[in-house]
C-alpha cells in the first residue's frame, strides 16, 4: 500500500507491474502478498540503477570542477540513492539514510 502511494497508484492498478517483477525474480511478496522485497536479483539491479543514475549525474555536471565543488561528489553519492525512496526500497547495503541530520 506505501509503495502505491508514493508512486500515485492503487494497489489494483500496480499489481500487474509487480506480478511482472515477480515473474522475472526482480522482487517477491510475503506470506500475507502484502509486503514486497527486492531478491539478490533485484538488489543487484538496483545498485546497477544507482550507479547508472550516479554516471549520469556526473556526466551533466562534468565541467563545474569538483576542485571548486568538493560537496559535488556527495551529492553524486546520495541523490542516486535518494531518488530510489525510502531506506527500504535501497539495494540491502544502502539501507542509512544519507539526509543531513537523521
Amino acid at each position: 500500500m506505501e509503495l502505491a502511494a508514493r508512486t500515485g497508484v492503487t494497489a489494483e492498478e500496480g499489481r500487474p507491474d509487480a506480478d511482472t517483477l515477480v515473474e522475472r525474480g526482480l522482487i517477491r511478496r510475503s506470506g500475507d502478498r502484502r509486503v514486497l522485497e527486492l531478491t539478490p536479483e533485484g538488489e543487484r539491479l538496483a545498485s546497477r540503477l544507482v550507479e547508472e543514475a550516479r554516471g549520469g549525474l556526473a556526466r551533466l555536471i562534468d565541467d563545474w570542477g569538483p576542485a571548486e565543488h568538493p560537496e559535488l561528489g556527495e551529492l553524486l553519492d546520495r541523490l542516486p540513492r535518494e531518488l530510489l525512496g525510502s531506506p527500504a526500497d535501497r539495494p540491502s547495503g544502502d539501507r542509512t539514510s544519507r539526509r543531513p541530520g537523521t
